[in-house]
């Protein structure tokens, strides 16, 4: 489960970096992916991967709500 997760965290990164979703370029990403070296340390768990993606869903919503505070900050004291 967990080589599935790093697979699709590998490919996300990847498809994030080059923005294009043509058939050649998901072919290079597969490919980059499964060429890439795997650490052989202890593998990640899914307790440790909800986490994560717990802590992320939590830090947008509070990183735009003060982005919004500072705009409004901003626009009062002009």
């Amino acid at each position: 489960m967990i080589g599935y997760l790093n697979l699709i965290l590998r490919l996300s990164i990847w498809f994030l970096l080059t923005a294009d979703l043509s058939l050649a370029n998901i072919f290079i990403g597969f490919a980059i992916a499964f060429l890439l070296p795997r650490s052989y340390t202890a593998p990640g768990r899914l307790q440790d991967w909800l986490r994560a993606l717990g802590e992320v869903l939590i830090a947008i919503p509070q990183a735009y709500f003060e982005a919004v505070e500072i705009i409004c900050v901003l626009i009062m004291k002009k």
